[in-house]
């Protein structure tokens, strides 16, 4: 019995496949400069780091995204530069980073390794251009590392001469030191070896204002210490009141040393007491 002949059915207009390819996410790229002092940025330091950064980006044909910026702060400190904090913040995986001088991102081995560490979790990259260091390589990472510590040592050193400085300056009494805070300097004219610091009037009694409060409640916070004062109108020197200022009276006036305040019970309840002894509204 023979088979019926195949039937070839074709389509007038068959479907197209399209493949929907995942764009591929782009490398960000940021840059980090910084001056310590800011004579150093009137004299351009910040515009040469940052052509130094936009040059390379050039080169490497590589997009720019921002450049984070740090301007008359110290590279001893991690914490207390706000560009580097919001670096640090935005940190995502895969990114790069670039700066001009391992020096502008710190001078403390600690904390460079603790950026350095937080940058390799997140997969990124850390190029220092006036080093030629790649942390993309295994070489870039023990350059920096090593570099990181030289870092260091030079801070140690400039801080020693800076220090042998200061005493031979002291020695001489050619040292211009400005005195604490209730304190003046009384010249003599004829010798600057026996200039004498004195009482300052005004600033005393500020001071006297500051020690009947902690008489009155020992315990109480050096916010809220700061808090009567501005109701009052009182300020320091140069028309501020600073935490640490505050904080130095306390202990170089031996009206309260310099130790951690223990919590007491009924704290808001006591101050409030305070407020109300001393006729002061907050």
């Amino acid at each position: 019995m023979s088979q019926p002949p195949m039937t070839l059915h074709i389509i007038p207009n068959p479907p197209t496949l399209t493949l929907n390819l995942i764009k591929p996410i782009e490398t960000r790229v940021f840059g980090y400069i910084r001056v310590s002092t800011f004579r150093q940025i009137d004299n351009h330091s910040l515009v040469t780091q940052e052509s130094q950064i936009k040059d390379y980006c050039k080169n490497n044909k590589l997009t720019l995204q921002r450049i984070y910026r740090d301007e008359g702060l110290s590279g001893i400190e991690m914490y207390n530069r706000p560009g580097l904090t919001n670096l640090l913040s935005d940190v995502r995986p895969g990114d790069v980073y670039i700066i001009p001088s391992l020096s502008r991102l710190g001078r403390s081995m600690i904390n460079n390794m603790t950026i350095f560490n937080r940058m390799n979790y997140q997969n990124c990259r850390l190029i220092i251009l006036d080093m030629f260091i790649d942390t993309k390589t295994q070489m870039g990472k023990y350059i920096f590392g090593m570099i990181s510590l030289g870092a260091e040592n030079e801070r140690d050193m400039i801080s020693k001469r800076t220090s042998d400085v200061l005493l031979k300056m002291s020695a001489e009494g050619t040292l211009r030191r400005r005195p604490g805070f209730g304190y003046k300097i009384q010249k003599d004219q004829d010798d600057k070896k026996n200039n004498k610091r004195v009482e300052n009037p005004e600033e005393q009694k500020i001071i006297s204002y500051i020690r009947q409060i902690v008489l009155d409640f020992p315990e109480i916070r050096v916010c809220d210490l700061i808090k009567i004062l501005k109701s009052q109108n009182i300020t320091l020197r140069k028309g501020k009141l600073h935490h640490q200022t505050i904080t130095d009276i306390l202990e170089d006036e031996d009206i309260r040393d310099n130790k951690p305040i223990k919590g007491c019970d009924n704290y808001n309840q006591k101050f409030q007491s305070l407020l109300t002894k001393m006729n002061v509204s907050l």
